[in-house]
C-alpha cells in the first residue's frame, strides 16, 4: 500500500471516518457516527516522484497521458458510485503532472472548493480562520500574537538547565528566540518537550510571541512551496475564558472552535502532533499545568511513544517549578540525558539590556541616538542605585521605570512614589491577564450587605436592572483588588516576621491559610480554592523557592513595601477603633504587637518608610503609638516615633 495512502487513511480515521473499501492506491471512507454530517471521502495516493514535464520525451509524455486518463476514468467511476463524496489525489509533489490532468481531477472529484490534487503540506494541515475567507470576521488569538510580535524586542539572554537546582544551569549563547527558532524548525527525531521558565514579567510572553511569529511565518512560506513543516498551534488563556479548566482535550476543543477553519476533530489534532505535522505552543496556562488533570499524563504518553514525533513548547512561571509538586516531580523524572525534556530559563537583565530598551523606547530605535544622553542617563540611574538595578533585572519593572523616566525626565527621588506606581501597575497587569477574578477574592454577601446599609444611611435608592448590576460589579471588582493587595501584604508580613531563611519562605499551605472568609467567598469549592492559590502564586511578586512546595518574593524591596502597607492598615484600623472607644489600650497593644512584633529591618527599609508616611498623615495613630509606651515597644517603633 502507498505510504501516503496509509497516512491519509489514518488521519481520516482519527477524525471519526470509517474505512469502507481499500485498494493498494485507493481508500473509500464513510463519515461513520460523526455528529456533524460530513461527506464520504475518496482518496487516491501515489508515492512516486515524477520527472518534470519539460524533461519528458514524446514517448514518455504519451505514456503519462495514458496513465492520467486511466486514473481519471477510475475517479469518475468511483465518484458516480458514491454520490456527494469528496475526492483527493495525494502525491508527494505536483511536479510531473500535466496541467490538464490537475484541472480535470479538480472538476471530477472536488466539491465546493475542497478535494482535488493535494500534496502532504496541504492535506495534513488545519488552516486557521485568519488564512481564508473568514479572515475579516475571525477573532483569532493567533492574529493577536502575530500583531504583538511586530513590536521591537530586546535580545533575551537565557540559561540552559540541566536540573532544578539553582546552580544546575549554564549560560545560553545569543538571543533565546533565535536559538529556539533554529531548534524548533528542524527538531531531532522523536517526541520532545521544551519548557521556557522565568519570573512573571520576565519576558516569556514576548519571547513566545516572537517565536510563534517566526515559526508561523516559515511554515506559511514553506507551505507555499509545498514543503512540509510543523504548523504552530497556539494555546492561550483567552481560549479558556468562560470555560472550566479541564483536561487536555477540553483545551484542544476550545482552540479548534476558536481558531481553526472547517471541521476538525480533537483526535485529528492529536494525530497531526504525533506525526510531526504540528507543534503545540502553550503560554500562560500555569493553572492547567499545575491542576488536577491529565496534562502530565498526556505529556508522559507522548514522550514514551517510540513512534511519536510530537513537539511541545510551553512557557511557565518559575514559581510554579517549586510550588507545584506535580510539575516538579515530572521534571525530576524527565530532566536527564535522553529524557526528551529541555528546560530554558530567562536570564536577568543587565546594563546591555537596559541600554537597548532605553534606546528603543526613549529614542524610537534611531541609529543616530543609540548613545544619546537620555539613553545614558537612564542606564546610569539604574546602575547607580542597587534597588533600581535589582528591580530592572526584570523586564516588566524595567519597562515601568522607563515610563517614569520618560514622563519626569529623571528617576523619582521619592522611593515610595516609585514603589506605589510599580505595585499598582503590576496589579493592573495581572488583573488584565485574568490571573485573578474579583469574585474569587470577595465575600459577595458581606459586600452587598455593606452597600445596602450604606445606601440606606445616606438615603440612596439602589438601582435595579443592568445599571445596578454594572455598579455592583464595579464595586466588587474594586473590593476584590483591595483584598488581593491585602492578602499579598499579609503574605509579605508573615515572611518578614519569620525572617528570610528557609523557614520564612512561603509554602502553599501558608498562603492557603491566609485565604479566609473575610477575603474569599466561603462557598468556594476545593478546586476553586486551589485556583485562587495558584492565582496568587503566579503573581510577579513571587519567584521560585529553594525546594518543592516553596515560593519566595522575587525582590525583597517589594516584600518589605507590601508588608509595610499591611502593617499600616492594621495600625490605622486599630487607631480608629481606639479613638471611637471600641478598643482599650491593652487591646490596642496586642494589635500593635501583631503589626510590628518580630520585624527587624533597617532605617531605609520600605517597611519603615511606608509606616512613617502613614503616621505622618494620621495624628490619631501617632498618639496611639505614643500611648503604647517606649518601654514595651518593638525596636522598630522607637525609630518610628523618634
Amino acid at each position: 500500500m502507498s505510504g501516503l495512502l496509509r497516512s491519509a487513511t489514518a488521519y481520516a480515521q482519527s477524525g471519526g471516518y470509517v474505512l469502507a473499501r481499500q485498494e493498494a492506491d485507493f481508500a473509500h471512507l464513510e463519515a461513520g457516527t460523526l455528529i456533524a454530517p460530513r461527506p464520504a471521502l475518496l482518496i487516491w495516493a501515489s508515492d512516486a516522484v515524477l520527472e518534470a514535464s519539460e524533461r519528458l520525451s514524446a514517448a514518455k509524455e504519451a505514456e503519462r497521458t495514458q496513465r492520467e486518463q486511466a486514473l481519471l476514468a477510475r475517479m469518475s467511476a468511483e465518484t458516480a458510485r458514491v454520490p456527494g463524496a469528496v475526492g483527493y489525489y495525494l502525491v508527494p509533489s505536483r511536479l510531473g503532472l500535466s496541467k490538464d490532468f490537475i484541472s480535470s481531477v479538480t472538476r471530477s472529484i472536488g466539491r465546493d472548493g475542497t478535494g482535488g490534487v493535494r500534496v502532504p503540506a496541504e492535506f495534513f494541515d488545519t488552516p486557521y480562520k485568519i488564512e481564508g475567507s473568514q479572515a475579516r470576521k475571525a477573532r483569532s488569538m493567533l492574529a493577536q500574537v502575530l500583531k504583538l510580535a511586530e513590536r521591537p524586542r530586546v535580545a533575551q539572554p537565557f540559561f540552559v538547565r540541566s536540573g532544578l537546582g539553582h546552580d544546575e544551569r549554564s549560560p545560553g549563547e545569543g538571543d533565546l528566540v533565535e536559538f529556539m527558532d533554529g531548534l524548533l524548525r528542524e527538531p531531532s527525531d522523536g517526541a520532545h518537550l521544551y519548557i521556557l521558565d522565568g519570573p512573571a514579567g520576565g519576558g516569556k510572553t514576548v519571547a513566545f510571541n516572537a517565536l510563534t511569529s517566526a515559526i508561523y511565518g516559515e511554515f506559511i512560506a514553506a507551505k507555499g512551496r509545498d514543503i512540509v513543516r510543523r504548523r504552530p498551534l497556539v494555546f492561550l488563556p483567552e481560549h479558556l475564558r468562560g470555560f472550566e479548566i479541564g483536561y487536555v482535550d477540553d483545551i484542544v476543543d476550545a482552540v479548534a472552535d476558536a481558531e481553526i477553519a472547517g471541521g476538525v476533530e480533537t483526535e485529528q489534532l492529536h494525530w497531526l502532533l504525533r506525526h510531526g505535522h504540528a507543534i503545540w505552543m502553550l503560554d500562560g496556562l500555569d493553572e492547567v499545568y499545575a491542576g488536577d488533570n491529565d496534562f502530565f499524563d498526556f505529556i508522559e504518553r507522548a514522550l514514551a511513544d517510540p513512534e511519536s514525533q510530537a513537539q511541545i513548547f510551553l512557557c511557565t512561571r518559575d514559581s510554579l517549578m517549586s510550588s507545584s509538586p506535580r510539575m516538579r516531580a515530572f521534571l525530576e523524572r524527565r530532566m536527564r540525558p535522553g529524557g526528551k525534556v529541555s528546560v530554558y530559563e530567562l536570564a536577568p537583565w543587565g546594563a546591555a539590556s537596559w541600554r537597548q530598551i532605553a534606546w528603543m523606547e526613549l529614542e524610537s530605535g534611531r541609529a543616530s541616538a543609540r548613545d544619546s544622553a537620555r539613553v545614558a542617563g537612564f542606564t546610569q540611574a539604574l546602575a547607580a542605585a542597587s534597588d533600581l538595578a535589582g528591580l530592572a533585572s526584570l523586564p516588566f519593572y524595567c519597562a515601568l521605570l522607563i515610563e517614569l523616566y520618560r514622563s519626569k525626565g529623571r528617576m523619582p527621588a521619592d522611593r515610595l512614589e516609585l514603589l506605589d506606581y510599580i505595585v499598582e501597575r503590576m496589579l493592573d497587569r495581572e488583573q488584565g491577564k485574568g490571573i485573578f477574578r474579583w469574585r474569587d477574592f470577595v465575600n459577595a454577601e458581606i459586600v452587598a450587605e455593606a452597600m445596602e446599609e450604606r445606601a440606606e444611611a445616606l438615603g440612596i435608592r439602589l438601582l435595579d436592572g443592568s445599571e445596578a448590576r454594572t455598579g455592583i460589579a464595579s464595586a466588587f471588582e474594586a473590593e476584590g483588588r483591595r483584598s488581593v493587595l491585602e492578602i499579598l501584604g499579609a503574605i509579605a508580613h508573615n515572611r518578614l516576621q519569620n525572617g528570610d531563611g528557609e523557614a520564612g519562605l512561603l509554602d502553599a499551605e501558608t498562603i492557603r491559610a491566609l485565604l479566609g472568609p473575610s477575603y474569599v467567598s466561603d462557598r468556594l469549592e476545593a478546586e476553586d480554592n486551589d485556583r485562587v492559590l495558584y492565582a496568587l502564586v503566579q503573581f510577579a511578586f513571587f519567584g521560585a523557592g529553594r525546594k518543592a512546595g516553596l515560593v519566595d518574593f522575587s525582590h525583597p524591596i517589594l516584600a518589605e513595601y507590601l508588608a509595610g502597607l499591611y502593617a499600616a492598615s492594621l495600625l490605622a484600623a486599630e487607631a480608629q477603633a481606639h479613638a471611637a472607644g471600641r478598643a482599650s489600650l491593652n487591646q490596642s497593644r496586642s494589635a500593635i504587637r501583631q503589626a510590628l512584633g518580630g520585624i527587624d529591618v533597617g532605617e531605609s527599609s520600605p517597611f519603615v518608610q511606608v509606616l512613617q508616611r502613614a503616621i505622618g498623615s494620621a495624628p490619631a495613630l501617632r498618639e496611639l503609638l505614643r500611648k503604647f509606651g517606649d518601654e514595651q515597644a518593638a525596636p522598630i517603633l522607637r525609630r518610628l516615633l523618634h
